[in-house]
């Protein structure tokens, strides 16, 4: 499980790598439209703001990013809080009260001792588990929402290429 969990984080750097270069490829096309529109008039380039630089624009959005995924960080330690103030109470209302030992139960008393401890290893165990659970789960939403800015993404800069690309070709009167 803990490979899981290693996987999946080297997935959400794998998923980062990947906005990352998409915000590029976009800054790109505005600049490749930047350019089309400057070169279809004398004046076209003269008024007009250039767009910033693909690093800048990568920067900016990273930014913007980081400022969301401390959120969704803050959102899931708080969570995970709750997880553990929740799991503390029902451990603490099921508490063990005091054995009563009788010496004719001695052997009795002694497997259900055992068979105790062997609960005891069961339930941290399963804690364990547990915990890697919601790790695998907390990682998972955190994937959600870097693929759904990267879907957005994509969509954005297929537009903006495609603008590109249509635009040099009524430049080169490929089209009209």
């Amino acid at each position: 499980m803990l490979l899981s969990c290693r996987e999946l984080e080297a997935q959400r750097e794998q998923l980062q790598r990947i906005q990352r270069k998409v915000d590029e490829v976009e800054a790109h096309a505005d600049r490749g439209t930047f350019i089309m529109k400057g070169m279809k008039s004398v004046f076209g380039g003269l008024f007009r703001k250039k767009p910033d630089t693909p690093k800048e624009v990568v920067d900016k959005r990273e930014k913007e990013r980081l400022a969301k995924l401390e959120a969704v960080d803050a959102e899931l330690e708080r969570r995970a809080a709750a997880r553990e103030a929740r799991d503390a109470s029902r451990s603490g209302a099921g508490g063990k009260g005091a054995a009563s030992v009788s010496d004719a139960k001695v052997v009795r008393d002694a497997r259900i001792a055992e068979e105790d401890a062997l609960l005891e290893q069961i339930s941290r165990n399963l804690t364990g588990i547990k915990a890697i659970g919601h790790a695998m789960g907390d990682e998972l939403t955190r994937h959600d929402g870097i693929i759904d800015e990267l879907n957005t993404s994509m969509d954005r800069t297929a537009g903006k290429i495609d603008k590109v690309r249509s635009d040099a070709d009524r430049l080169a009167g490929r089209r009209s």
